[in-house]
């Protein structure tokens, strides 16, 4: 019967050990731990209130696929390592393939991302919010993902 236990005891272990590495690697791989790509800040704004909104990109030689540009906001300009763990939470605020971005402040409450010289259809849109903590977002040249298409 010791053996029995000792088989039982070391077998869970084992089990918990695998479970807690699991967990871990789960938590890493949807927060950007294991993302090896190059992120940069392309153009920050500041508003009156002193908080900052980002233009950032994140590109990969590696991949086969396009840079990504997105936009944040915060109490100061982001680092890389800020903008990996930004890009990969819920802070994102717009994100497209796009490189024609540009912000500009209305005022503290309000804040209007543009695509320069181009526009930006639903297709083509990552991501896309309306508010961020307490800051209404307007978009020009850049298709609203939330709107239905009207009839024909």
């Amino acid at each position: 019967m010791p053996f029995v236990n000792k088989t039982l005891g070391v077998g869970l272990i084992a089990a918990c050990t695998t479970v807690i590495v699991l967990a871990f690697a789960l938590y890493g791989l949807f927060h950007g731990y294991f993302d090896h790509g190059d992120f940069s800040v392309l153009s920050t704004q500041r508003s009156s209130s002193g908080r900052f909104a980002m233009v950032a990109k994140r590109s990969d030689n590696d991949a086969l696929n396009n840079d990504e540009i997105f936009v944040v906001m915060g109490d100061h300009i982001f680092s890389p390592v800020e903008l990996r763990y930004a890009l990969h939470g819920p802070s994102v605020i717009f994100s497209t393939d796009h490189d024609c971005i540009t912000l500009k402040w209305q005022d503290p409450l309000h804040l209007e991302i543009s695509c320069a010289g181009n526009t930006i259809s639903k297709d083509e849109i990552n991501g896309e919010q309306s508010h961020s903590d307490n800051v209404s977002i307007k978009y020009v040249n850049i298709a609203d993902v939330n709107s239905t298409p009207s009839p024909k």
